[in-house]
């Protein structure tokens, strides 16, 4: 959400119930404003076509090549990461159009997978 439209933001974690830290695999579809993350899923195939319902966040970096002119177009990975779920509904990620949200402090792996 950020921003200070009636004071400084404190950040998500200090304004919403979280889970403890737990492990998560699934699949992240990045691009132009959007992370999305679908626990449980291994491939794009599985998730194409499907109402996105976790905004993924992290400040530290995915482990996988990371193509500089591909930024900002849409890409797909298999992730296993540990963070911190929102445990209600909320307004995440642009725009507020994400019920939940999953706060990534590890990536274990990640690996780039076909979009088709």
């Amino acid at each position: 959400m950020g921003g200070t439209i009636y004071g400084n933001y404190i950040g998500d974690l200090n304004c919403w119930p979280f889970s403890r830290p737990q492990r998560l695999k699934g699949v992240l579809l990045g691009g132009f404003e959007s992370s999305e993350f679908y626990p449980q899923a291994t491939t794009f195939r599985q998730v194409r076509g499907t109402q996105p319902k976790i905004w993924l966040k992290s400040d530290v970096p995915i482990p996988a090549p990371f193509d500089r002119a591909k930024v900002g177009l849409p890409s797909a990975y298999l992730v296993d990461a540990e963070g911190r779920l929102s445990l209600c509904d909320g307004w995440f990620g642009h725009q507020g159009q994400y019920p939940r949200e999953f706060i990534v402090s590890r990536f274990y792996s990640a690996t780039e997978l076909p979009l088709r």
